[in-house]
């Protein structure tokens, strides 16, 4: 399970210490989402990263600071996302079923990825000039926006 930009790795379940290898089958049921242990922008030398390891297209349907999942709602699980559950909030999965967030809406990913963003901005010293690699969430398909 990774993206196509780093390809990060996640650890078993049942062993934190050993790489899942997927075997790209659906409900992979048996991989630790909660953070990311290796391959990972922290890990190729990014001071801060925010983001969607496969944007909102893929696996894990979650979000990531600095490595470990950032929960949506302080009631958050991780928790199978299907396209029955989906369907509910008129979204049609892109690729297949897997782990994420319960809170897990991708109407909602633009604006906090924007706000994190424009955050880190306003919060820069003015003395220290940074790199920002910004990746919008929503690619490869048209994707509906926000009704706001």
């Amino acid at each position: 399970m990774g993206n196509g930009g780093f390809g990060m790795d996640f650890a078993r379940k049942d062993n934190p210490n050993v790489v899942y290898d997927s075997p790209r089958i659906e409900h992979e049921l048996d991989v630790d989402i909660s953070k990311v242990i290796d391959k990972g922008p922290v890990q190729n030398g990014f001071d801060y990263s925010f983001m969607y390891p496969a944007g909102i297209q893929a696996e894990p349907y979650a979000v990531y600071e600095n490595g470990v999942m950032m929960p949506l709602n302080k009631d958050s699980e991780i928790v199978l996302i299907t396209q029955e559950k989906m369907s509910k909030l008129n979204v049609k999965l892109d690729k297949k079923e897997g782990l994420g967030d319960s809170y897990w809406n991708p109407y909602n990913s633009g604006k906090l990825l924007i706000d994190k963003a424009v955050g880190f901005i306003e919060n820069a010293s003015d003395e220290d000039p940074f790199f920002m690699y910004y990746c919008s969430q929503a690619v490869h398909l048209p994707h509906t926006p926000s009704k706001k």
